[in-house]
């Protein structure tokens, strides 16, 4: 069993909508046949979800802004995520445009911690739009070591779409270059597997595909937008309309 999983938090800027899940969660169902369950971490209400397709829904319990509150998937790995189960994340400007068997069956299969390799130019290490954690990988240190480095009220600081975070005297920019300033860290508890050396069909829209963007390789299964524009603005590119979407 694996759990594809996203993160959606309530924002006053509505980066994302309940819709943006919807969507998600529909274009894994098309693209995959191994066994698997949905699961949405959220400070939304579960009834604004559609349970059909959206199996299981979990609290957000601290509070963190943006980016950040996907820290909490790894918290005690715990609801809605069951011990032993392979977790696969998406952000959820996400696009899947093929199947994803493959992907879900590197994590399945993997024994450690994976994330995506840095798109051309792109820093830090690595790229946490997508996120792979194996059943057999203990991520329960994450959220405490994330947690320590925290203050009483957390320090924010820059715009509230993108939230840095003053932490042990520096200034960390998001989750992805956290998980950058904890590499050695990361290949003491098991070390880390890029997803693009295990598996193909993984595009960045702004990296690969932007300057030509009526063609989608053949061979693509996932786009990740990873910020402006988002899917939603980019629906005139009838790859981006048929794959993500009417929810």
């Amino acid at each position: 069993m694996i759990y594809v999983t996203c993160v959606y938090k309530i924002e006053p800027h509505r980066r994302f909508v309940v819709d943006d899940v919807h969507r998600l969660a529909l274009a894994v169902k098309r693209n995959i046949t191994i066994p698997y369950q949905f699961a949405v971490l959220t400070d939304a209400h579960g009834s604004v979800f559609d349970r059909s397709i959206i199996h299981h829904v979990g609290g957000l319990k601290h509070g963190l802004r943006g980016w950040w509150s996907k820290m909490e998937l790894f918290e005690a790995w715990g609801p809605p995520l069951p011990t032993g189960d392979a977790m696969l994340y998406f952000d959820l400007d996400t696009v899947i445009t093929g199947s994803i068997d493959g992907l879900a069956q590197s994590v399945i299969d993997g024994k450690k911690l994976m994330f995506l390799a840095p798109f051309a130019g792109i820093r830090p290490k690595y790229q946490t739009g997508i996120i792979g954690v194996p059943g057999s990988y203990d991520a329960r240190w994450i959220f405490p070591a994330f947690k320590s480095g925290l203050r009483s009220p957390v320090n924010y600081i820059g715009r509230a779409e993108k939230p840095q975070i003053r932490m042990n005297g520096s200034t960390v920019r998001g989750d992805q270059e956290w998980f950058a300033k904890h590499h050695l860290r990361l290949t003491r508890n098991g070390g880390v597997t890029l997803f693009q050396s295990v598996t193909n069909g993984i595009y960045s829209y702004k990296h690969h595909l932007r300057d030509n963007h009526d063609q989608l390789p053949r061979d693509a299964s996932v786009v990740c937008f990873h910020g402006d524009p988002r899917p939603r603005d980019a629906q005139a590119i009838p790859w981006v309309r048929e794959n993500w979407g009417s929810a």
